[in-house]
Formats: structure tokens, C-alpha cells, sequence
């Protein structure tokens, strides 16, 4: 079909993809109470509840307000590098969008373009992760991923994936989401997260949702240590980083073949000792709600 007033060209197939092409910009659209023309009277409206995959082709400039508000099964977004701006609340209510293709350079998002998307591909969190050089270094990756998303703050819904909410403290993150954990405390999916993004493959250590050390190494090569196990209660292991380290908040009792349930996970960054004390630098996830 044809867009009204536009002369952009549109169609849907029995797969659920929706293509917008031509040249120019999509039409604006209003809310119910404002002025013409409506959400109603988008020519693809009608596939608000079926449309899975949007691809807008080279030639369009423009994604006008409300395009495609309330798109809510829409999960794929391809944007062609002529696009210079996404309207008002476009995207707003797509609940199910977490996958874009690419975001063209220099593009303007108008207010609300992506409101309620669980969008972590659009966030700043996701381009510090695309700027992150990884070094071969197994180590130094783990905690150079995880540094790159210091700041990131859980959501209280599966609407807040990308990170900026200032006061969520509902457990969504993209670290649970990526584990298939939705609003569960993600301390151990951050961790996961880091490692499987830096490349250390499986057989080094296992992804896991919870701080269980037997867990992370089952069926790899990777090992486990009680502090007793440590150079400073007389063992020969010697925390590094990259390591894994989990916390007890509660007390502990028995032994820890008995107890491996722990209370919080974090990555080590740097471990320092002066005098009878030891100090642990991490970056770890969860804390108050946010990576830090």
C-alpha cells in the first residue's frame, strides 16, 4: 500500500514482517484526543498485534511521531543509514523490541522515540560494550566488559532493560534477561554476563544464576576454593583477576561442601594486602540496584 500524503510504500507478509520504503519522511501521528491524522489512521495499524519485524528500507529520512506506538509484538528493527531522526513516541509501548539492527550515526531520537521499549541495544550501556576492545586476555576482558557498564541501573518491569531508570528496584536487567531470569536478583547473571561477553568459553566456567560455586565450575576445568583454601589461611591459592569471588551476608555454618549456596557474586578486579589485612577491588552487579 501507499501511505497517505507521503508516497512512502508499505507492505505486510504472513510472516509478520512490516517494510516501509520510498523516499521521505513518514507522516506524524496524534493520540486520540489530539488533531488528524490518528493512530487509527496509520495504513498498517491494523498489525499493531501481529507485526514481528520492522524493516525500514534506504530512502526513508524519517520515522514520524507515533509511527508505530504500541506496536506491542514488534521484536526487530532494521534502520537504513538515511534515516536522520525517529519521531515522538514512535516506538513508545513496544514492549517486546530488543533487537535493532544498527542505529545510524547522528541520528536524532525525539522525545519518548523509544519510550517503555526494553531496549538495552539503544542505551549507552550497550555502546560502551561495542567500544570495549577486547585483548585475548581472558582477565583483563572480564573486568573490562564489566567496567563498561558501571552506571547501569535495574528497571522494575521487562519496559526497562536499557539501564537509566534512577529508581527501579523491580530485578529487571539485561544480565537476568540474557540469562532467561526475569525480575530475580542478577549479582550472579551480571557476572555470567561479563564472562560469556569477554569470550571465556563454557568449558572454562559455566553461566549461572545464583552465587553457587559448584554451579559456575560443574563440568568445566575451573575450580572452587573456600577461604580456607587461600595463601592466607596456609593454602596455595592466590585470588586474581578475573576470579569469580562470592560472599557470605549471612552467617555461615558447616563446611562449604555442606553450604554452596552463597549470598552475592562479584568479578575481581585487583587484590591487595598490607599488613594482616586483605582488600578486594570488584566490580559487581545488584549493588543498590545498580553495576558498580
Amino acid at each position: 500500500g501507499t501511505e497517505p500524503s507521503t508516497g512512502l510504500s508499505w507492505s505486510y507478509s504472513d510472516d509478520g514482517i512490516l517494510t516501509l520504503s520510498g523516499n521521505g519522511e513518514t507522516r506524524d501521528y496524534n493520540n486520540s484526543s489530539g488533531a488528524s491524522p490518528k493512530i487509527g489512521d496509520r495504513p498498517w495499524d491494523a498489525y499493531k498485534t501481529s507485526a514481528t519485524k520492522l524493516v525500514v528500507e534506504e530512502g526513508v529520512t524519517r520515522i514520524g511521531h507515533r509511527a508505530f506506538q504500541g506496536f506491542t509484538k514488534l521484536a526487530q528493527v532494521e534502520l537504513p543509514d538515511s534515516l536522520s531522526s525517529i519521531g515522538q513516541w514512535a516506538f513508545q509501548n513496544c514492549y517486546s523490541l530488543a533487537d535493532i539492527d544498527k542505529i545510524p550515526d547522528e541520528i536524532v531520537l525525539e522525545n519518548g522515540a523509544f519510550d517503555k521499549a526494553p531496549i538495552y541495544n539503544i542505551s549507552d550501556y550497550y555502546a560502551q560494550l561495542l567500544q570495549t576492545e577486547l585483548s585475548g586476555n581472558y582477565r583483563d576482558d572480564v573486568i573490562a566488559i564489566a567496567r563498561s557498564q558501571v552506571g547501569y541501573h535495574e528497571g522494575d518491569s521487562e519496559k526497562e532493560y536499557n539501564g537509566t531508570s534512577t529508581s527501579g528496584t523491580g530485578n529487571y536487567s539485561e544480565y537476568g534477561r540474557a540469562l532467561s531470569s526475569f525480575g530475580n536478583a542478577w549479582c550472579s547473571e551480571f557476572a555470567s554476563w561479563s564472562i560469556r561477553m569477554a569470550g571465556v568459553p563454557k568449558d572454562l566456567v559455566n553461566s549461572n544464576k545464583g552465587a553457587n560455586a559448584n554451579k559456575f565450575t560443574v563440568d568445566t576445568s575451573a575450580s572452587y576454593h573456600d577461604w580456607s583454601n587461600t595463601v592466607w589461611k596456609g593454602g596455595s591459592y592466590r585470588p586474581q583477576k578475573g576470579d569469580l569471588i562470592l560472599w557470605v551476608w549471612k552467617t555461615f555454618e558447616g563446611t562449604y561442601a555442606y553450604n554452596r549456596d552463597l549470598s552475592h557474586t562479584s568479578v575481581i578486579e585487583s587484590v591487595e594486602e598490607s599488613d594482616d589485612k586483605v582488600t578486594f577491588y570488584i566490580v559487581h552487579g545488584n549493588v543498590d540496584g545498580k553495576v558498580v
